[in-house]
């Protein structure tokens, strides 16, 4: 798939030490050849600064993404990283409609026993005596892959849902098919014994301790840290690095998609990274735009 990250030329500037290009304020429109990569990635920089964007009125930055649009479009894109400054004011629904944008959630999912792992080495813990949590409101297929995919790593857990009925049908299914046994509780307070908490969606009461290690598969937990997760990259994708915001899993989501690796169920992510020289490095909290406290 044809993929483009855009970006501001400020930011390849002063995070990388790169020349600022903004001759007559024109867009700047170019590919690179990268490793392993399907085909060249196009970089779209727009030659304004974030302060020079949220001056301009709301009809013009519209303008301004809608030609960005065109232009992808023209040079048949189908995947686009939009930097987190863009992100800002870019339109992320006209995006989205045009273009596959990378979440980053989708190698949340894949690599969450990697950082469970990692996560419990850092912190000291056994897995396999650790107290382990696994918070959804109502359980489905996709927290049923949450628990299928860490299942080996542990002796034991309980499910926190509001609806023990769910959550019986694959605590069951579970059961028979791993041999693992797992609680189910309704009392989300227990949360806060927990050693290890994995939210697969947004929690809205604050019950977890400030110690617990939290892997937030949902990313909206408002009361702590989301998780961040980043990857060591080989020297040939170092050409991308001035335009992308880091090796992390929204980055290595568009990685994976320029090198034509496909995420679907089953998909041995480990693998397939160290296939194109990549692995996980470690596992961050990063404050909520919202969050004032880490």
């Amino acid at each position: 798939m044809k993929c483009a990250i855009v970006s501001l030329a400020e930011n390849a500037q002063e995070q990388h030490g790169l020349v600022r290009w903004i001759p007559g304020r024109k867009n700047r429109i170019f590919d690179l050849e990268v490793v392993h990569a399907q085909q060249p990635v196009t970089i779209y920089i727009l030659p304004y600064t974030k302060e020079e964007l949220r001056s301009k009125k709301e009809k013009k930055q519209a303008k301004l993404f809608a030609r960005c649009i065109r232009d992808l479009q023209s040079r048949n894109v189908g995947c686009v990283y939009l930097a987190d400054d863009v992100l800002d004011f870019a339109p992320a629904g006209a995006f989205s409609r045009c273009f596959q944008l990378p979440s980053g959630k989708a190698v949340f999912d894949h690599m969450l026993c990697e950082a469970l792992k990692w996560c419990a080495k850092k912190a000291q813990l056994d897995l396999m005596e650790a107290e382990v949590g696994i918070w959804q409101d109502c359980f489905d297929e996709h927290g049923y892959r949450i628990l299928e995919s860490v299942c080996e790593e542990l002796k034991f857990a309980t499910l926190y849902t509001n609806s023990a009925e769910s959550a019986r049908v694959f605590a069951d299914k579970l059961y028979l098919q791993t041999g693992l046994s797992l609680k189910i509780s309704k009392k989300l307070t227990g949360m806060n014994r927990c050693d290890i908490v994995i939210l697969t969606q947004k929690l809205e009461q604050q019950i977890v301790r400030e110690d617990t290690v939290v892997l937030d598969e949902s990313g909206a937990y408002p009361y702590r840290c989301r998780n961040t997760m980043e990857f060591s990259l080989p020297f040939g994708f170092n050409a991308l690095m001035p335009y992308l915001d880091g090796a992390d899993q929204r980055g290595m989501e568009f990685l994976l998609t320029a090198c034509g690796v496909r995420l679907y169920k089953g998909t041995d992510l480990p693998s397939e990274l160290k296939e194109i020289g990549c692995s996980l490095k470690k596992v961050l909290y990063k404050p909520h735009k919202t969050c004032l406290t880490n």
